[in-house]
């Protein structure tokens, strides 16, 4: 290669650093010629020996230069692209080299050229950690003579991103750039079961990994993800084990850090006094002064074996992508972890159980969630109990109560209990209990008031013995609960219709800010059967409520002539925009309770039988706001409020992403019959709008598909 702009002479000397024995070579930087040490490691940074402008002739095809995350580094890596640049080796010998690499597994096959003529293959099978963490490659070995040289290396497959090249000679490591044998490296340990799914997940509350190691380390590595606006903050300690989980986040942690709006997919360093071989908790939180930002970690589906994972507080699940540093070697460090909690109750089989045996998942408990069990006692018993499997750190409170059963959840509510009380001290994964003589009748067990950070287990499954509810609404899934005492308990009665209030709302009238008058009922008749009103409604909101308000109507006040520019330099970098204020000002409607059930009511009022959530792009179904929605309508429903049912409009043209919502709805909502009065029905199945034959290719296609009926969507945005 003739191009003097890509070579540069090193000028600066390795550092030793002889504290922990550690030695890392100072990157290239601008100058004549890359030169290759013959005494130290030499570490090529493409992100800075390469530009934009270089493109085409100094590296080629869908590569290009990535810049925005933090350091530079080569991105869009397909196979067939290649880059190269000269280097000036001061002495012949033997050299060996490796890349830096960010990538989720082992990807990358090099393929280097010397002066157009011998060739290395380099094939790694080092596995990656991050997008953006670095690591090294399998090592190749390469003879050199002194004198310039023009590399080219070529790329044998897609990805990964390519942050460096280190090479040295032979009696230098490439991972300390100390003598080999020299410094004992610190070895990196992963704490998740690779084999498990991977991908990346949000922390709305807090994760955490208890561990228990062999070994002695000195700091973590934590690959995180904040969805590419580098927004969100996350606080990370180390705990010492103490008795229990609780316990444990009681006391004072060994070390912390706070991490402010850290780079997408960057590594969080996490760095410490060396530890001593025992039993620790790594307590991660957001720390997020904005709850609807999104900011978390990479990781897999399990922790690994004798590792167990937390998500806000409950036993695992998510667990992140994180690894120990230790200097004594790659071998599994870890021994099997302390119970959670000494006092912990183990379920078991029982005759009094109000629900199916199965796998139990967990529900979050707070001031607004509602839980409830249905039951016929045919003989006394001594009181009901609740599983509950999770405890916020500081005092917990729970309030239970049993009703004489009158009619449906709603009426049978509104009367006195014959029994209720505040428990508090509730201990993790333990019974929580009321307790009385009550006598052989039908009641309702409820559960209500958790303290944030408590949930109660549930199967998802229906019980035979029981009628469960959830928020109010009757659910094809059933609460960890049973009786006290060898009560015989029979099927239940079914719950009869919720009676609405029927206001007077067809007797309105109105007038718009435009001035146009709303009909009439003697203008537009009464309401005609098998006819229905639906209304198109916009839960993706929720997602997007952290961004910057954009109000459209001010901007063009004061931009008239941005109205018909598209390019005006008023609309730079402005995507998601208000056409004026809402009444109830720039709520999130993905958690602002009071304005989810203010909208049920004014769409009662309008007699709307029913919303359909706008599902229309990519694969977002926005579920978490959807479910939020549910809760709050079914309570509104409870109350006599007549609420729309509900539906989706899916994606208009993708039908692989449409299968992959309705397999979402699905796995979420209906199969669980969760609020099952909400939805609504067309010719015998809950109504979906959409394409649904790519359905049928899932592994349980064919139930997905057959449980909904559809109508296709034919969108047009022509004028005519």
């Amino acid at each position: 290669m003739k191009k003097n702009k890509f070579k540069r002479t090193l000028t600066a000397v390795l550092a030793c650093m002889l504290c922990f024995s550690t030695f890392a070579a100072i990157p290239v930087y601008a100058g004549d010629a890359v030169t290759v040490s013959d005494e130290k490691l030499t570490e090529i940074v493409f992100g800075e020996i390469f530009t934009t402008a270089d493109k085409g002739t100094a590296y080629t095809g869908n590569l290009y230069i990535e810049s925005s995350m933090g350091p530079a580094y080569f991105d869009g890596v397909r196979r067939g692209d290649w880059f190269e640049f000269d280097l000036n080796v001061e002495s012949a010998g033997e050299y060996h080299f490796c890349f830096s690499f960010g990538w989720m597994d082992a990807s990358g096959t090099y393929r280097i050229s010397i002066d157009g003529g011998e060739t290395i293959n380099l094939k790694n099978t080092v596995s990656g950690k991050g997008w953006r963490h670095w690591v090294n490659t399998t090592e190749a070995k390469v003879s050199l003579t002194a004198g310039t040289h023009t590399i080219r290396v070529t790329m044998g497959g897609d990805g990964p991103n390519i942050y460096s090249l280190k090479i040295a000679p032979m009696n230098i490591d490439l991972a300390t750039g100390a003598e080999v044998g020299a410094v004992t490296p610190k070895e990196s340990i992963a704490m998740t079961d690779g084999s498990s799914p991977s991908g990346a997940r949000t922390i709305s509350g807090s994760t955490a990994i208890q561990f228990n190691t062999t070994k002695v380390f000195d700091g973590m590595d934590i690959s995180s993800a904040s969805w590419n606006n580098n927004l969100g903050s996350l606080r990370v300690s180390l705990f010492k084990w103490n008795t229990s989980y609780n316990k444990t986040l009681q006391g004072e942690p060994l070390a912390t850090k706070d991490y402010i709006n850290p780079v997408d997919n960057s590594v969080l360093q996490f760095r410490f006094d060396e530890m001593k071989a025992g039993e620790y908790l790594l307590y991660i939180e957001n720390i997020t002064d904005n709850p609807a930002e999104e900011i978390g970690t990479w990781g897999n589906e399990k922790a690994r074996p004798n590792v167990r994972s937390y998500v806000n507080g409950a036993e695992g699940g998510f667990c992140p992508a994180v690894w120990i540093l230790s200097a004594e070697g790659v071998e599994d460090p870890f021994i099997p972890v302390s119970p959670i909690d000494p006092d912990s109750v183990i379920l078991e089989l029982s005759d009094t159980d109000l629900y199916p045996w199965g796998d139990t998942v967990e529900y979050k408990m707070n001031a607004d969630a509602q839980y409830g069990v249905q039951f016929k006692a045919t003989s006394a018993f001594k009181g009901c109990e609740v599983y509950i499997p999770t405890v916020p750190v500081e005092d917990s409170t729970l309030t239970l109560s049993l009703y004489k059963w009158t009619g449906n959840y709603s009426t049978t509510v509104k009367a006195p209990p014959v029994a209720t009380k505040t428990l508090t001290n509730v201990g993790r994964s333990s019974w929580a209990r009321l307790d009385g003589d009550f006598p052989a009748d039908e009641y309702l067990f409820s559960v209500t008031d958790g303290t944030e950070g408590m949930s109660v287990a549930m199967v998802e499954q229906a019980s035979d013995k029981a009628n469960h509810y959830l928020h109010t609404a009757k659910a094809g899934i059933s609460l960890v609960a049973r009786t006290v005492s060898d009560a015989a308990v029979t099927a239940p009665t079914a719950p009869t219709a919720q009676e609405f209030i029927s206001g007077d709302s067809v007797y309105w009238v109105g007038t718009d800010g435009l001035d146009r008058v709303l009909p009439t009922a003697s203008e537009t008749g009464e309401k005609r059967e098998g006819k229905y009103v639906g209304i198109f409604y916009h839960t993706w909101h929720s997602a997007f409520a952290h961004s910057d308000v954009v109000n459209v109507t001010e901007l063009v006040t004061k931009y008239p002539e941005a109205i018909l520019d598209y390019n005006h330099p008023a609309w730079e970098g402005r995507t998601n925009c208000f056409w004026n204020e809402p009444l109830w000002g720039y709520y999130n409607n993905g958690i602002d309770r009071w304005v989810l059930r203010k909208q049920a009511e004014l769409l009662a009022d309008a007699g709307v039988d029913v919303v359909f959530f706008d599902n229309t792009n990519g694969t977002m179904n926005f579920i978490d706001a959807i479910l939020i929605l549910c809760e709050v309508w079914a309570e509104a429903r409870a109350d006599g409020v007549k609420t729309p049912q509900i539906s989706a409009m899916l994606n208009m043209y993708t039908y692989n992403e449409t299968a992959i919502q309705i397999k979402e709805l699905y796995d979420k909502i209906y199969s669980k019959g969760l609020y099952q009065d909400l939805w609504f029905y067309w010719e015998g199945k809950p109504l979906l709008l959409g394409y649904p034959e790519e359905v049928k290719r899932l592994e349980n296609g064919k139930e997905i598909y057959d449980f909904f009926s559809y109508r296709p969507i034919n969108p047009s945005y022509n004028e005519n």
